[in-house]
């Protein structure tokens, strides 16, 4: 099993350059295709209105976002024609990055994104695009922390198991990462036998599911002291994990993201890559 399109999110920040040499490893793992998306950004208008020239401002600044996301996308490109790799493509959005994102990302097998790192938000790449990707694209999303080199990715998995749908459906979305793993360490935080989906040995009926797909598992049951997500990111240092996997779980309130207590918490802390299916 294997992801045949992947989608990378491109700008011109140096943490791009680890998500782009991420996102053409798994590409010739899985022999994939590559698309990497450079978003141009919308200006809100309270920021300028009122100013002298607003018009002429805003052209010249659209056209300043438009030549950078040009420039993503073509650093994109070359870096992706050094490897090697000869299946991709560059595209540009214009228009609201999540939108942009989440639309082609409909067309993708996984979607390669960057954590947002505080302070450093852009009109192309706003401090809520993770989240607002993951709960509105229907792919499973990787998200790249905005710190550290990784060396390593998929090879000791940590799996969140809740039995909830979103766990179902990162169950079955991370399985070409699962069964190219070496282990997979399935985590099943303060759960109760015979409810909420569970069954008589919490995380026992996943392991077999994985199991059949030749998946070597071993099942974690733990308790969180009430923070489950600080619990899953010391569980995750303990067991050398160099990938997360979870369910990511949230609503939207109008244009509002809501996200559950454990997918902020490692959206904010992560220390290693994320894999969230909503």
């Amino acid at each position: 099993m294997s992801y045949k399109t992947i989608l990378v999110h491109v700008d011109n920040s140096e943490r791009a350059l680890e998500r782009i040499r991420i996102a053409i490893e798994l590409a010739q793992t899985h022999d994939a295709h590559l698309v990497g998306l450079a978003t141009v950004g919308v200006i809100a208008l309270s920021n300028i209105y009122g100013l002298d020239g607003t018009p002429a401002y805003m052209a010249e600044a659209m056209a300043d976002l438009e030549n950078l996301a040009t420039k993503a996308a073509g650093r994109f490109a070359a870096k992706v024609k050094a490897s090697g790799l000869t299946s991709y493509e560059s595209r540009v959005h214009r228009g609201d990055p999540a939108y942009g994102v989440r639309t082609d990302a409909r067309y993708a097998d996984l979607v390669v994104l960057g954590q947002t790192e505080p302070g450093q938000s852009t009109p192309a790449t706003p401090d809520d695009l993770p989240e607002t990707v993951m709960l509105s694209c229907g792919r499973p999303v990787l998200i790249i922390p905005y710190a550290g080199h990784f060396r390593t990715l998929g090879r000791r998995v940590m799996f969140l198991w809740n039995a909830s749908r979103e766990s179902a459906h990162a169950a079955s979305d991370a399985l070409p990462f699962f069964t190219r793993a070496e282990e997979v360490h399935v985590s099943v935080f303060d759960a109760k036998a015979n409810t909420g989906g569970h069954g008589d040995e919490p995380g026992s009926d996943v392991a077999t599911y994985l199991a059949r797909h030749d998946v070597k598992v071993i099942v974690n049951r733990d308790t969180s002291d009430g923070d489950v997500g600080s619990s899953v990111l010391s569980r995750a240092n303990d067991f050398d994990a160099d990938l997360i996997v979870m369910g990511g779980y949230g609503h939207t309130r109008l244009r509002e993201w809501v996200l559950g207590g454990v997918s902020e918490t490692l959206l904010e802390h992560m220390t290693v890559p994320v894999l969230m299916s909503h």
